[in-house]
């Protein structure tokens, strides 16, 4: 490296010439960890390779001014390029440092991450999934329990018919509904004659028997969706069917 001496009136006074042994930045670099796969190196402003690392003799010690990332190292304080070089000019001197890490060693890290952020996102869209799989059977079957019980409200557990409660709601949905039409509202009632003695002659299991009998026959006779059998027992001594039709 060298510099002019000016003299006081400007003129030249001289030349300053400073030679330093390349061993110097070899030491430094030598001091600085990098990965196999990377490199550090120091390139002087004119373009040539003073010092690497990982050294190699067919580099260090010749101009690579002809690389098309070296006009921008040149001009510029500094900055980086891809992949990965990072460039500084040292303040002071002719020279700039680059640093070229591995990308492995770079991206490493972050790769790992990204898996395991990966892993965690795709188990947590699982188990949401899971949960909303289970609420959604969980709900469906509370919905069927309640349609369950709220057709066991309304039916006869001995015949099977809609029992009384079903039979008021019926009967006032269809009362409403003639009166709003205009139309004429039927009942037929239908008594067991006899049931009581028969009843207690044959014991309460065969008079239960006689009555699922008779509602069966009576659901069976009934063939318009409008028409209700409904089962309206006092006692276990009678059995009646109530049928609409509008």
């Amino acid at each position: 490296m060298s510099r002019r001496v000016n003299a006081p009136d400007g003129s030249f006074a001289g030349t300053v010439l400073l030679a330093m042994n390349l061993a110097y930045f070899n030491s430094l670099l030598d001091k600085l960890n990098v990965d196999a796969e990377g490199s550090i190196f120091i390139i002087h402003q004119d373009g040539t390779m003073i010092a690497r690392k990982p050294f190699r003799e067919n580099i260090v010690g010749h101009k690579v001014a002809g690389s098309p990332t070296f006009p921008r190292m040149a001009n510029d304080a500094s900055g980086s390029y891809a992949p990965l070089y990072t460039f500084s000019r040292v303040p002071g001197t002719p020279f700039i440092a680059v640093v070229a890490p591995a990308e492995d060693e770079v991206l490493g890290p972050w790769r790992e991450r990204s898996r395991i952020v990966g892993a965690l996102t795709l188990l947590s869209g699982l188990s949401f999934i899971a949960v909303s799989w289970l609420l959604a059977l969980s709900l469906r079957e509370r919905a069927r329990a309640q349609e369950e019980l709220v057709r066991l409200a309304g039916t006869d557990a001995l015949t099977g018919l809609p029992n009384r409660r079903a039979f008021d709601e019926r009967m006032d949905e269809k009362w409403r509904c003639g009166r709003r039409a205009g139309t004429p509202l039927s009942i037929l009632f239908i008594d067991v004659d006899y049931f009581k003695p028969y009843n207690d002659t044959y014991g309460h299991a065969l008079g239960d028997d006689a009555l699922t009998t008779v509602a069966h026959s009576i659901a069976t006779a009934v063939r318009r969706p409008t028409d209700v059998p409904a089962a309206l027992r006092r006692r276990r001594v009678c059995c009646a069917a109530a049928r609409y039709a509008a």
